[in-house]
C-alpha cells in the first residue's frame, strides 16, 4: 500500500512539473562520460559523495520528466583535475570532452554542454584545452571548481586563464568543489555537498570580486551554482567588511555592484527563502533553473520543481517565471543557435517532450 501511494505520488508530480513548464533550460545538470566514471573509481571522490548512475536515455527521460528541452550538462567536481596536474589530468579533461561532445551530437537537440578542463594549477594545458573547446567543440563556455588544491578562482596565478576565457566571452559555470577542512566531514559521515559547498561557491564568488578578477568590463559571465550558496544572506556582510579590519579592498556600493553581474541557479535551491534571497541581490533575468540530475536524484529533482512551480504563482515571484527558460535563451544568445554554432541540428531533437 505506502509503494502504491508513493507511486501515485511520483506520478502526481511528474504531471504538474510537465504541464507547468515543458521547455526548461537546464543549465546546472551532470553528465558521466565512460572516462571520467573510470577515474572516479580509480581516485575516489574526496567529497565523499557517492558517484550515482548515468546513461543517455535515462538522462533524456529525467529531462522529459521534469519537462526540460535542453540540458546543458557539465562534468561535476571534482572533474579531471582528480587525476593530477600532469598530462593524465590533460588527457582526462580531452576524453571527457570529446566523449560528452559526441552524446550531444548522437542526440541532437537534446544536449549541450560546459566544457571540462584540467586543474587550473596546470594553466598551459588549461590554455590549451579552452581552445579546444570554445574554439574547435564550439561550446558556448566551461566549467570551473571553486578551488584547485587551495587557490581560490581569484588567484593571480590564473589570470592567463581569464584572460582566455574573456577573449572568447565564455560562460563560465562554477561549481563548488571539496573543500580542505577539519574534519572533512560533518556528524562523520555527512558528504561536504550538503553544506560546505554552499560555503565554497561563497568564498570564490566573493574573491572574484574583491580580487576585481570579475567585473562590469569582463567579456565572460558567470554562474553561481545552488543560487549562489549562502552569498545572498551574506550579501551586505561582505560589502561592508570589504572596508573593515584595514582590508580597504573594495567600496561596498562596488562590492553589491558586482555581485548583481553574476547568474545564479536555483539548483537544489527553490525554497521561497531561496528566491527571496536572490531578489534581494539580483534581478530576475540573472536566475536560471537547474535539476542536480543525477547527483540528484530524479525524485529528488521533481520535488524542487514542483515546489518552483507553486512558489511562482504567488506574489512576487511571479516575475521570476522567466528563469525557465526566458533567461538562459538570452545568455546563450538563442539555444538553437548555440547548438547550431556546436554543428548539432536542434530541430531534430524537439519531438520527444
Amino acid at each position: 500500500m505506502r509503494s502504491s501511494s508513493l507511486a501515485i505520488a511520483l506520478t502526481s508530480i511528474f504531471v504538474t512539473v510537465m504541464a507547468a513548464f515543458p521547455n526548461r533550460i537546464d543549465t546546472h545538470v551532470h553528465i558521466i562520460p565512460p572516462a571520467y566514471k573510470a577515474a572516479i573509481e580509480k581516485y575516489g571522490d574526496p567529497s565523499g559523495w557517492i558517484l550515482p548512475s548515468w546513461n543517455v536515455s535515462g538522462a533524456i527521460d529525467a529531462a522529459d520528466s521534469l519537462g526540460v528541452r535542453v540540458q546543458v550538462v557539465s562534468v561535476t567536481a571534482p572533474g579531471p583535475g582528480i587525476a593530477g596536474t600532469g598530462e593524465e589530468g590533460r588527457q582526462l579533461a580531452r576524453a571527457c570532452n570529446d566523449e560528452v561532445a559526441a552524446i550531444a551530437h548522437e542526440k541532437p537537440g537534446r544536449f549541450a554542454f560546459f566544457g571540462s578542463l584540467p586543474d587550473w594549477n596546470d594553466v598551459n594545458g588549461t590554455l590549451a584545452e579552452i581552445d579546444y573547446v570554445l574554439g574547435t567543440l564550439k561550446a558556448p563556455g566551461i566549467i570551473a571548481m571553486t578551488t584547485y588544491g587551495d587557490t581560490l578562482l581569484g588567484d593571480a596565478k590564473f589570470k592567463p586563464i581569464w584572460a582566455k576565457l574573456d577573449s572568447y566571452a565564455a560562460i563560465v559555470f562554477v561549481h563548488p568543489g571539496a573543500v580542505s577542512i577539519s574534519p572533512k566531514l560533518i556528524a562523520g559521515t555527512l558528504p561536504q555537498p550538503i553544506v560546505d559547498y554552499p560555503q565554497a561557491t561563497t568564498r570564490t564568488a566573493v574573491d572574484l570580486i574583491l580580487t576585481r578578477t570579475f567585473t562590469a568590463d569582463s567579456k565572460f559571465k558567470v554562474i553561481l551554482s545552488h543560487a549562489g550558496g549562502t552569498t545572498p544572506w551574506l550579501a551586505d556582510r561582505i560589502s561592508v567588511g570589504s572596508m573593515a579590519a584595514g582590508a580597504n579592498l573594495m567600496p561596498p556600493a562596488d562590492v553589491l555592484a558586482t555581485l548583481k553581474l553574476f547568474y545564479f541557479d536555483v539548483a537544489l535551491s527553490t525554497t521561497a527563502t531561496s528566491l527571496y534571497g536572490l531578489l534581494q541581490i539580483t534581478t530576475p533575468d540573472k536566475i536560471l533553473y537547474g535539476s542536480d540530475f543525477p547527483y540528484a536524484m530524479l525524485s529528488e529533482g521533481q520535488r524542487q520543481t514542483a515546489r518552483l512551480d507553486e512558489n511562482l504563482k504567488m506574489g512576487e515571484f511571479k516575475k521570476l517565471s522567466c528563469l525557465n527558460n526566458k533567461n538562459a535563451e538570452t545568455l546563450f544568445g538563442g539555444v538553437d543557435s548555440m547548438l547550431t554554432k556546436m554543428g548539432i541540428n536542434a530541430t531534430k531533437g524537439k519531438g520527444k517532450l
